[in-house]
């Protein structure tokens, strides 16, 4: 609902100059509340089990653009497209496509299973291992990094990065680091 509201604002404002200035805040604020929100229930998601995860797509059956029976604010948090009924492209519609699968739904050669993620602090980065979030993550030549002029050498502690990996035998491995202003 909080979604539906700070878009529909959105589109009042980008209709009507007259309301930008307070209401284009105030509508900017609930979006940027909104998106916040939907991080923190995708954190909350992953720690569930896949029957916990399916039960909670039975509860939310709200707003749904795709019809493929998984409300939007629930696609956003499980990382499936909310304009495509199978994010996978595996054949099977997000409501019936079992969590165990382990599809790849962001498209980024892991299964969905296998990927691993952190947020925050540095706490450590002794070539090739970082620590984040009490998590270690392997550096690799293939791990990206995001942002202008970043790269391996920014790795210090105390500096806020955002890690997304993918689990490989016993290792976590870092497919992607990015600066993070928001720890």
């Amino acid at each position: 609902m909080k979604l539906l509201t700070a878009l529909f604002a959105l589109i009042v404002i980008s209709i009507s100059p007259a309301y930008a200035s307070p209401r284009y805040t105030a509508a900017k604020q609930a979006a940027e509340k909104v998106k916040k929100d939907e991080k923190e229930l995708a954190r909350r998601i992953a720690r569930l089990s896949a029957t916990d995860r399916a039960k909670l797509k039975a509860a939310f059956k709200a707003l749904d653009s795709d019809g493929d029976g998984v409300s939007d604010i629930l696609e956003g948090a499980l990382k499936s497209s909310r304009c495509d009924a199978d994010s996978d492209d595996d054949g099977i519609d997000d409501d019936e496509d079992s969590d165990e699968d382990n599809a790849d739904s962001d498209g980024d050669g892991h299964n969905d299973g296998n990927e691993i993620g952190a947020k925050g602090k540095i706490t450590s980065f002794t070539d090739p291992t970082l620590v984040v979030g009490g998590k270690s993550f392997t550096v690799t030549a293939n791990t990206t990094f995001r942002g202008i002029g970043f790269d391996k050498s920014d790795l210090v502690a105390n500096l806020c990065v955002e890690v997304e990996g993918h689990v490989e035998g016993s290792a976590n491995i870092a497919d992607k680091i990015k600066r993070d202003d928001d720890c």
